[in-house]
């Protein structure tokens, strides 16, 4: 759907246009009418625009400075000019824009419909995505995909042997500033076609990131990277030429909430695929950037409907915990988005590389990184609690196996108590057995 302003200072102009183009159902348009071009300034800072509908002679900001908000703002979207005065100048300098097109009202109701529905059909065909499609099997630097995908995975699963910096940025052909904030954007596929096979999966993933590039390339700089489990994160940093830039009043937000809406229409439409976006707060440093993913990864699991696509914004979703959750124990709190970041990476290959190499020292880091939370949480009945101790339990039982160890062990421990979290008081109690447990493990494994 496109979303339609009217801007007039002539409220009865304004009011006889959304009447016809609110009613006009082969069009499927939200429409929205301002009275002044400050008025209709103010809803190109609260959501996307497609097509303006303008008088171009209007009192104090005219339709030529509405004209360079538009671009600044929504630089895709259409402008249609209606003036009752067939002035040469104003004439000529609006058709120096692209995307601008010139009306005397005294053309009546049906030419502006008419124009309307013209460009209503240029933006369905600028939205198709047959061409990058094919740009995407034919352009794709398979090589330098696969590293700058590696780098960026390791970094949102918070790989410590990373470096961030300028120099590594160019290394992999990443055209971001590494000293800068970057906001995280984190898409989903939702549903995919039955038939679809591996390579036609891989390019529907290949044009979603196409289509980001492209729409967010107009303000802001971006790189998408396609993750596993049909997701795709997109690092976005706001140009300094951006009204945006330096401001932390949301109006970044509103500029990537109106661009993936657009990327949303084109993936539904086009590629069958609907796509879930979930949008963080403000930007962030580099080195928080995996923290910010496991946030992101929250907010994606809130979402059950696999019908409806939507975006979801950490800002207003936050506000609505604060409203409706009661406050709890910072500490607490601070331990479980641990635990659930360690969850969702589910990476467990430095304990296993530690205990089989007999690196003591990293071994009990790596492992302390799950049991210090988890003492940490107070509720006894906490899911993200158990679901952490029936992991490193899992864990345990396949070091324990893989070593051959289990007959040594049962002698002093009955193994089938592990399953059994209501055996102990606390997390605080249940992750200091643990502990000893593994200890007595890795000395049994030393010993062999």
């Amino acid at each position: 759907m496109y979303r339609l302003l009217i801007a007039d200072d002539e409220e009865i102009i304004v009011n006889g246009l959304y009447d016809i183009f609110s009613n006009l159902e082969n069009l499927e348009l939200d429409v929205y009418k301002a009275y002044s071009g400050e008025e209709a300034i103010q809803w190109l800072g609260r959501t996307r625009i497609d097509i303006a509908l303008t008088d171009i002679n209007m009192p104090e900001i005219d339709g030529l400075q509405l004209l360079d908000e538009i671009k600044k703002r929504w630089s895709w979207c259409r402008v249609i000019f209606l003036t009752g005065h067939s002035e040469f100048n104003y004439a000529y300098k609006a058709i120096q824009y692209s995307n601008v097109r010139y009306l005397l009202k005294t053309e009546g109701y049906d030419k502006i419909i008419k124009t309307v529905e013209s460009v209503v059909q240029e933006l369905k065909d600028e939205n198709q995505t047959n061409e990058m499609i094919q740009n995407a099997k034919d352009q794709i630097n398979l090589a330098q995909d696969l590293f700058c995908q590696k780098y960026f995975y390791a970094l949102l699963n918070s790989d410590r042997s990373l470096k961030i910096n300028t120099e590594e940025f160019e290394r992999l052909f990443i055209h971001l500033k590494a000293d800068e904030p970057v906001m995280l954007v984190l898409g989903e596929i939702l549903t995919l076609p039955k038939s679809i096979d591996f390579w036609e999966k891989n390019q529907i993933m290949y044009s979603i990131k196409q289509l980001l590039v492209r729409y967010f390339s107009m303000h802001v700089d971006s790189l998408a990277v396609p993750l596993k489990d049909d997701k795709i994160a997109v690092f976005v940093q706001p140009r300094k030429t951006q009204p945006f830039s330096d401001r932390d009043d949301g109006s970044m937000s509103v500029f990537l909430k109106g661009t993936l809406e657009i990327v949303q229409s084109a993936c539904r439409e086009k590629l069958d695929a609907p796509v879930n976006f979930a949008l963080a707060e403000r930007p962030c440093g580099w080195k928080e950037i995996a923290e910010k993913y496991v946030s992101l990864m929250d907010l994606l699991s809130h979402h059950i409907s696999h019908d409806v696509e939507t975006i979801l914004d950490e800002r207003d979703f936050r506000k609505q915990r604060q409203n409706f959750v009661p406050v709890q124990d910072a500490k607490a709190d601070h331990a479980a988005a641990e635990l659930q970041g360690l969850l969702f990476r589910k990476d467990l290959s430095d304990l296993y590389h530690s205990i089989e190499t007999g690196e003591e020292q990293d071994y009990f880091e790596s492992l302390k990184k799950w049991l210090v939370p988890l003492g940490e949480i107070q509720d006894k009945n906490d899911g993200i609690a158990l679901e952490a101790y029936q992991t490193i339990i899992t864990f345990f039982l396949s070091c324990m196996n893989r070593s051959q160890l289990a007959s040594q062990f049962s002698e002093f421990y009955n193994i089938n108590k592990l399953q059994d979290s209501e055996s102990y008081g606390t997390w605080k109690e249940a992750a200091d057995h643990l502990l000893e447990l593994f200890h007595k493990l890795f000395d049994l494994q030393k010993a062999c």
